[in-house]
């Protein structure tokens, strides 16, 4: 949820800048392929191509002959330095990254790889690269990774987040409707209510503050919270048993295919659907993961 919030940031200041771009990679420490170095460079490469596609250049040399290329495809070294050199472009413009759960990444790739971010970051002479890079790592703390920006998830934090919730609720609830009923008393019962049930999740509260938007008078919203699943996984099934039955299957196919696209850091596709990398060019699939 934290990622998604970050991301929506620099989605904004992308939207219609052609001299700026989005990549994002999601850990999973569910998957072992999804979770080295390798696979975040070969998806941070893929992106970078499929947003400019000029940037394949940078990778070509490596892929000359198939030996060279199934090296290649699974070297961090040489994926890093195919990313480095993209970064270099002068006319590159800014890059955006936002990386989620960068403390799953497996060992000992993430060492590597955090040095080699550090290194970017800190060498006396900037580079092109370390001028365009926008780096964010939502992750817990991991050594050398004071110069990039970070959301520190580490539960000694976790004041700092429910005093975060308290505030968020607080000014939702002084939003609801003003009409009769909703007076003082009662703005703080429901205040009370939902600070008690959040249990320091934003998103449960986010999903309810937009459920009690929608009611009109104060016995709704009573019912409303009465009626509310008491955690996430409660409320996701609220919501799927709301959506009509004949559209069920579609919006079944739909979730799967989002969650493999964009929880796992769109390296999910298939051979066939990179093909479309570099405009056409067969050289784009080998950055798939299998």
């Amino acid at each position: 949820m934290m990622s998604i919030f970050v991301t929506q940031h620099p989605e904004n200041l992308v939207d219609g800048d052609e001299n700026a771009i989005l990549i994002y990679y999601f850990f999973s420490h569910q998957d072992e392929k999804r979770s080295t170095a390798v696979a975040v460079l070969r998806s941070l490469v893929y992106q970078l191509i499929t947003a400019r596609p000029r940037l394949i250049a940078h990778a070509l040399p490596y892929f000359d002959i198939a030996s060279r290329a199934e090296q290649a495809i699974s070297s961090l070294e040489i994926l890093w330095t195919i990313l480095r050199k993209m970064l270099n472009e002068p006319e590159l413009g800014t890059v955006f990254c936002v990386l989620d759960g960068l403390d799953e990444c497996a060992e000992p790739g993430l060492r590597t790889l955090v040095m080699r971010f550090v290194e970017l970051f800190t060498d006396k002479e900037p580079s092109a690269a370390s001028i365009n890079l926008r780096l964010v790592a939502v992750s817990r703390h991991l050594a050398g990774l004071q110069k990039c920006t970070r959301i520190n998830l580490d539960h000694e934090h976790q004041e700092n987040v429910v005093s975060d919730i308290q505030r968020f609720v607080v000014a939702q609830v002084e939003n609801l409707p003003t009409t009769e009923g909703f007076n003082h008393m009662f703005r703080a019962h429901v205040r009370d209510t939902l600070l008690t049930r959040a249990e320091g999740t934003f998103l449960w509260a986010g999903f309810v503050m937009r459920e009690l938007s929608k009611m009109s008078t104060s016995i709704e919203v009573y019912e409303t919270l009465d009626e509310l699943p008491p955690d996430l996984a409660a409320m996701y099934g609220r919501m799927l048993l709301q959506i009509p039955s004949r559209h069920r299957s579609m919006a079944s196919k739909i979730l799967r295919w989002g969650f493999q696209d964009f929880t796992l850091g769109r390296n999910s596709h298939t051979t066939t659907d990179l093909d479309g990398a570099g405009r056409g060019s067969r050289h784009s699939s080998l950055f798939a993961v299998d």
